[in-house]
């Protein structure tokens, strides 16, 4: 009988923090006895809320703000809520049917995908989306592409097994006729295709000339041309590893205007994309070991870096060819809908699983 009394009551006790917390994320203001008391189906007194709230908070998973009646959650409390509390929430059919409408118009290439998942993630959840790509270490070699453009100028593309594309517009000292490009980007695919991009990249230029001693002289000249900006390709600096969208829905978030951290270094530090893709990065890697089912959920405090300290993080790795090559997840304010986040995530990297696969 003791055993079921005290089942019973942590039970209630659960369901009590559970309804604080879905209440705060609801209204962003502290959450009132009197308020809990006329939830449905809690079927608690005042007195005995009020008596679990001062539990709760002795405890740690709620705080009581300034002189306020009402408590909000701790990063204690929601890390809790996530890892025992939490309920899934199923997509709304429109969302479900845009994630899958989006990722069926492909537009044919890896680098559009990436971009509107970003875009996709922001607009969803009302926060910011983004995407750590592919980096150059981990790619191979599935193509290049030499594109004539204006008078002078041949932009050169890198296309990896794995997604990822690089770019570089080049000057030519003379005009290359389309099938000249067409037959050095053909015997470059043949010769390299499947090797390292990074060693590409570096090597490029000692290998290539080696294997054209037998080639036409005319060949080689070409060749030289994009030895130069082949290698710079290596060189390509983390910032245009991330793709992130909606960082304004986070600056806009109430509870961010009393943040122990200022807004002003938190706009700079959501604006500059290479500490953004360093931070973010290093997050996940810590915390992933440890992740559930793939996904990976930071919570404010959790997080090593100070400038995530009011924020939490839902993130999740995606493969190509059964190897880890990016990162997609949701930043935004403590007060998220954790479920809806989660479930969220998942969806959208499901349907960009399976875009890469058939790209």
């Amino acid at each position: 009988m003791r055993i079921l009394e005290e089942q019973e009551r942590a039970r209630r006790r659960n369901s009590l923090l559970q309804a604080v917390i879905l209440e705060y994320i609801r209204t962003a203001s502290p959450v009132a006895s009197s308020t809990v008391s006329k939830m449905d189906g809690m079927e608690l007194s005042s007195a005995t809320i009020r008596n679990f709230f001062h539990e709760l908070e002795e405890e740690g998973f709620l705080t009581h703000p300034h002189t306020s009646a009402g408590r909000t959650p701790t990063d204690k409390g929601y890390r809790y809520y996530v890892d025992y509390l939490l309920n899934l929430q199923g997509l709304l059919e429109e969302e479900q049917k845009k994630i899958e409408q989006e990722y069926e118009r492909r537009l044919g290439e890896i680098e559009s995908v990436l971009s509107r998942t970003s875009r996709m993630l922001a607009y969803l959840s009302h926060h910011a989306g983004f995407v750590l790509r592919p980096k150059m270490e981990m790619s191979t070699l599935q193509r290049i592409e030499l594109i004539a453009c204006d008078e002078g100028h041949v932009l050169v593309v890198l296309v990896a097994k794995n997604g990822l594309v690089r770019y570089r517009l080049v000057r030519a000292p003379r005009s290359l006729p389309e099938e000249e490009l067409r037959r050095m980007s053909r015997w470059i695919n043949k010769r390299f295709h499947g090797k390292n991009l990074k060693d590409l990249c570096l090597g490029f230029s000692d290998e290539a000339m080696d294997d054209l001693i037998e080639e036409s002289a005319h060949l080689r000249e070409t060749l030289k041309i994009f030895v130069e900006p082949v290698s710079a390709m290596a060189e390509e600096q983390a910032s245009e590893e991330i793709l992130i969208e909606g960082t304004n829905n986070v600056l806009s978030s109430p509870e961010l205007a009393g943040a122990s951290t200022s807004l002003r270094r938190l706009a700079e530090t959501l604006e500059d994309r290479e500490e953004m893709f360093t931070l973010l990065k290093k997050e996940i890697l810590r915390v992933e070991p440890k992740s559930k089912k793939g996904i990976s959920v930071v919570i404010g405090h959790e997080a090593s870096a100070p400038e995530l300290k009011e924020l939490s993080l839902v993130a999740r790795t995606f493969e190509a060819d059964n190897h880890t090559v990016g990162v997609l997840g949701i930043l935004g304010p403590k007060r998220m809908e954790y479920g809806r986040m989660v479930s969220l995530v998942e969806a959208i990297h499901g349907a960009l699983e399976k875009a890469i696969r058939i790209l």
